[in-house]
């Protein structure tokens, strides 16, 4: 997933649990945007609108360090603090700062936009490569299956 902030985009390293996915899949359709607002004098808080699963344990956070609070709460730390949260990820020293409230979205990766025509011009492209050398054979190591000229279904 990417973060951004005030179109600045954010390097985290997220968790692997199923907080974080069931986050993932709230941006399948699209980007979401929790607007954060100054909280204790060391944390950015924001309402994701939803409850994600969680399990919470106590835990000391840094600055950079982002959890889930109540389930439903993202939390930004740019202080230290010690509570039971979840775990969502961490952005370093990077993410919101304590001046004022930030808008944070958080969108899936694009793997490869269009990957689908990538794959079949570089099946072709081996295809037509294998041919010439008239080594056809290799082409069943592929597991391509010619369907027209330059159209492959993997």
């Amino acid at each position: 997933m990417r973060m951004t902030i005030a179109d600045t985009e954010i390097k985290v390293a997220w968790e692997n649990n199923p907080s974080v996915k069931a986050l993932e899949e709230m941006c399948r359709d699209g980007e979401l945007t929790i607007q954060m607002s100054r909280y204790g004098g060391f944390e950015q808080v924001g309402s994701i609108g939803k409850s994600l699963p969680r399990k919470d344990v106590q835990t000391k956070t840094s600055p950079g360090d982002i959890v889930l609070y109540s389930g439903s709460q993202m939390v930004m730390f740019y202080g230290s603090n010690s509570w039971a949260y979840t775990r969502l990820g961490t952005a370093g020293n990077k993410g919101c700062d304590g001046n004022s409230g930030c808008a944070v979205k958080i969108q899936r990766r694009k793997f490869l936009a269009g990957s689908r025509a990538i794959i079949r011009k570089l099946a072709w492209l081996i295809y037509t490569i294998l041919a010439v050398f008239n080594q056809s054979s290799f082409c069943y190591i592929f597991r391509y299956r010619k369907l027209d000229k330059g159209d492959f279904r993997i």
